[in-house]
């Protein structure tokens, strides 16, 4: 099956967890699962990795960090059920607080399995003589995601198409979320994100 590959609309997605990847999956009918690297699809389709378009969705990483955090405390989600079990951190995380969540992210990374703690550059970026380079073609923002959307519609030549609400977390502003210290924790951790993307924390 080729993941988040459209033949239809010549467009590959890199789905980077928590960043509304599933309401793109939805919209555009996009098949499989998973969160593949470009390398991968450099790798195993080339030819349509050379000309179809490439893109993806990125998030402000101090919200992005507090969605990962909210949907591994959740038992069942769009993703996990009874019948395909529970996030694969919903044990270490659900009864941590969100600064100990953090914690364990600066000092313990590996006791977390789920991709959504990586760093949104790692799918989408490379080194060319020692630069970072990136190597898609279009960068939608969650924090404006509807109009992007529209954009990109344009541009592989789609009309009259919404984005469905899928898998949504219910929960307050991140700013509720975080402290002096996991601001710092997350600046730490995502300065190449934070850069890349020319995202601030929010002071509202």
């Amino acid at each position: 099956m080729e993941i988040n590959i459209s033949d239809k609309y010549k467009c590959i997605f890199i789905h980077i967890p928590r960043s509304a990847g599933s309401s793109i999956k939805e919209a555009l009918s996009l098949p499989g699962r998973g969160h593949p690297t470009y390398q991968y699809y450099m790798k195993n389709f080339s030819s349509k990795w050379a000309f179809y378009t490439k893109f993806t969705v990125v998030r402000n990483p101090w919200d992005r960090i507090v969605s990962a955090y909210t949907y591994a405390k959740m038992w069942k989600s769009y993703w996990h059920n009874t019948r395909m079990g529970p996030h694969p951190d919903y044990q270490l995380i659900h009864n941590k607080c969100f600064e100990k969540c953090c914690e364990i992210l600066l000092n313990q990374r590996h006791l977390l399995r789920h991709e959504a703690w990586a760093p949104q550059y790692f799918w989408i970026m490379t080194k060319k003589n020692n630069d970072d380079l990136l190597v898609i073609d279009h960068i939608l923002r969650y924090e404006n995601l509807e109009d992007d959307f529209l954009k990109l519609c344009s541009a592989i030549g789609i009309k009259n198409l919404s984005l469905p609400i899928v898998n949504e977390s219910i929960r307050e502003k991140y700013t509720q979320y975080h402290t002096e210290k996991t601001k710092k924790i997350v600046e730490t951790l995502f300065f190449k994100d934070i850069q890349m993307f020319n995202y601030t924390y929010d002071e509202e």
